[in-house]
């Protein structure tokens, strides 16, 4: 078996292979040469100050107490990092559960719960009846990080959103940024009101290659290149569709492709009958951070219409889906039979036939579950090229 970042290629005889590719990365190079297995598994680093880290894709380290307004956690990746702490905690002790800590009781009636994915460390405030209406983080040190995009080369601070994990419903918020003693102070102020139940996400993510989206009707200029789930389908007037793009680097392209498997892992549904979801080419390049309804880059609108809808070729794949169906992954069989046929350069658009009482939720390329993440597993033959023989 042959690894990469993204992607395992398997030989299963006479000449023919499979290729899975994932959107994420699932491996890394752990800096002998060699490619590991990501697995997330927060473990002790004998370091006094930061105790307990990851070392895979990026570099995690945290301590297992908030005390004081100490430095609590640090990110980095490649020649870029952060050190950061949350502001106004209570101290208490870190509960590790597999790739998360919690820190219950962080703030009052307001939970801190840190997960690493890979790719990604997801920041998650869980409230409570009594939450405070505002929480603060200081950036104590850090290399190439610019308070003014929130970003470095290889990483970004994203924008908070106030998410209902009943519905997934979320509503955008930003960061205040201030300086304090010669540090950048970030403040995020909730709505005014209750919201015990929700979950405030201010999360860093590495910066990746255009992956996945989705793009929503109702909120025509909004991106959502970095949330952890997509929709596909319409509810109350509100339509969903998904853009996906995988790396197909590794499939050579002299490829005939004997079978390839989309898959998506389905969470819920919205849907009152069974409804069929397609699978197009774009004929129409895009950016996962910019694509909106309305603009397939945050600056230019969509040739042909919004959403995509103007913009795509081929039709590659069908799939009915029952409105009762549990979660679990729903597959696509493609009917491309060539590289150029399964991805002329541009990925796909994924969307409901009706698109009428029929969304479902799906897990996105930045879920925290790495096994639930979108992916193509594409099985081929290379063409038989003989040997010659000189006598």
């Amino acid at each position: 078996m042959l690894k990469g970042t993204h992607s395992e290629i398997e030989r299963i005889g006479n000449r023919k292979f499979r290729l899975t590719q994932h959107l994420a990365p699932i491996a890394y190079h752990d800096g002998q040469g060699q490619l590991q297995r990501i697995t997330n598994a927060l473990g002790e680093k004998g370091n006094p100050t930061f105790p307990l880290g990851v070392d895979e894709l990026c570099q995690f380290r945290i301590r297992s107490k908030l005390t004081g307004d100490a430095p609590v956690v640090y990110f980095g990746k490649g020649k870029s990092n952060v050190r950061f702490t949350p502001l106004g905690t209570n101290n208490v002790d870190g509960v590790i559960s597999g790739q998360a800590i919690t820190f219950p009781e962080a703030w009052r009636n307001a939970d801190l719960r840190l997960t690493i994915a890979g790719h990604r460390l997801q920041k998650d405030i869980l409230l409570r009846t009594g939450h405070p209406q505002s929480f603060s983080f200081r950036i104590d040190d850090h290399a190439g990080f610019d308070p003014n995009t929130l970003a470095t080369a290889d990483f970004r601070l994203l924008q908070p959103n106030l998410r209902n994990p009943a519905t997934n419903l979320h509503e955008p918020l930003v960061w205040i940024v201030s300086e304090q003693g010669g540090k950048t102070i970030l403040t995020v102020h909730l709505p005014p009101g209750d919201h015990a139940g929700k979950i405030l996400d201010p999360t860093l993510t590495l910066s990746l290659a255009s992956t996945d989206t989705h793009l929503v009707s109702n909120e025509a200029d909004t991106n959502f290149g970095a949330a952890t789930y997509f929709y596909m389908g319409e509810t109350g007037g509100n339509t969903f569709r998904i853009l996906i793009q995988f790396d197909l680097s590794g499939l050579p392209s002299s490829a005939a492709i004997t079978s390839a498997i989309f898959s998506l892992y389905k969470n819920a549904s919205d849907p009152v009958n069974d409804t069929t979801y397609k699978v197009y080419l774009l004929t129409q390049s895009w950016t996962e951070g910019g694509s909106t309804w309305n603009k397939y880059d945050g600056a230019s609108v969509w040739p042909g219409g919004a959403g995509a809808y103007g913009d795509v070729g081929a039709e590659i794949g069908s799939l009915l889906i029952a409105d009762d169906e549990g979660a679990g992954f729903v597959n696509w069989s493609l009917t491309p039979t060539t590289k150029t046929g399964l991805d002329s350069g541009d990925g796909w658009l994924v969307k409901s036939n009706t698109e009428s009482d029929d969304r479902i939720f799906f897990d996105s390329s930045e879920s925290t579950d790495t096994a639930e993440r979108p992916k193509l597993a594409v099985e081929y033959t290379l063409p038989f090229i003989p040997r010659m023989m000189v006598f």
